[in-house]
């Protein structure tokens, strides 16, 4: 996870941290301009393609959502509140 907020605060320099359920969606954390970016390092860390016929692009809008939909736990990482 660590990855992910390094990413998303690197994109985001306004912001000091990301609180693990802030909708990264809503929020504007995660724009339009970097989710393709973010979905290719995504990828990297699953460690396998994501099959986008049966992605939900909920599972993206929070720290703890990705956590649980792609890395099957609830740790929390330095950087998320």
């Amino acid at each position: 996870m660590a990855a992910i907020i390094d990413f998303l605060l690197q994109h985001n320099p306004t912001i000091e941290s990301v609180g693990w359920t802030d909708d990264l969606i809503d929020s504007r954390i995660l724009d339009s301009l970097a989710f393709a970016e973010f979905f290719v390092l995504l990828e990297d860390l699953y460690g396998s393609e994501i099959d986008l016929e049966y992605f939900d692009v909920e599972n993206l809008r929070t720290l703890e959502r990705i956590q649980n939909t792609f890395f099957g736990g609830q740790q929390r990482s330095a950087g998320a509140r």
